[in-house]
């Protein structure tokens, strides 16, 4: 999780390296979740669909899932519901 957090520093201070901002918060988010910070995961994913709200559906269904399943893992089923609409 350091890698992928020191990676999201890197490319929101340089600019030239801000095309790759959608991939650092998806690894980021994914190694989150997968180490149980699914609240951290969760921020991270929101952060994501922001990021690629104007990607091909593919890449914004990924996103949202993501999303999804990192909200219902931190408890709120709920807000799971409603990101998944």
């Amino acid at each position: 999780r350091e890698e992928t957090e020191r990676a999201l520093a890197l490319v929101d201070r340089e600019p030239s390296l801000a095309r790759y901002r959608p991939l650092a918060l998806e690894r980021a988010a994914l190694y989150h979740h997968a180490s149980g910070a699914h609240e951290e995961a969760a921020r991270l994913y929101a952060a994501l669909v922001e990021a690629t709200a104007d990607q091909a559906l593919v890449v914004r269904i990924k996103a949202r899932i993501g999303l999804g399943a990192s909200t219902l893992a931190a408890g709120d089923a709920a807000r799971a519901c409603e990101v998944l609409e």
